[in-house]
């Protein structure tokens, strides 16, 4: 009932956020593991994967009502090809990259971004309740 692409794309969202969130957390528990690279996952590429492109909703449950119209494409949230290791950050003599001041920036960040997700989340689906109500 709520195969919705939209909500559908917001669920995407959410996951996507949360994943962020361990790459952050994992960064900040490494901090003084010897040798450890910070990691960062690539959010936005996820959510492209999950909609198959900025112009078509393909991956997100979309039904092809006429064979003129656009195919989706199967899509799957990679998030294990979305992390890589993050370029920029001083090494230290230890081998190890994380820095603490944007790793709490990238996490605050990334909390209101999970926080505005939810709430969209949230709006999105009461509508839903509510039109389902009124029929």
């Amino acid at each position: 009932m709520l195969d919705l692409p939209a909500i559908q794309l917001l669920h995407a969202a959410l996951n996507g956020a949360a994943r962020r969130h361990d790459v952050i957390a994992s960064n900040l528990a490494n901090i003084d593991t010897k040798g450890y690279r910070a990691k960062e996952l690539d959010f936005q590429n996820v959510l492209r994967q999950a909609m198959g492109s900025s112009d078509e909703a393909a991956g997100l449950g979309v039904q092809v009502t006429d064979s003129r119209h656009l195919q989706p494409r199967e899509s799957s949230l990679d998030y294990a090809g979305a992390i890589t290791e993050q370029p920029l950050g001083a090494m230290r003599a230890d081998g190890n990259n994380v820095d603490v001041d944007r790793e709490m920036l990238a996490l605050a960040e990334n909390g209101m971004l999970y926080n505005t997700i939810a709430q969209l989340t949230g709006s999105g689906l009461k509508g839903i309740i509510e039109t389902i109500k009124a029929v």
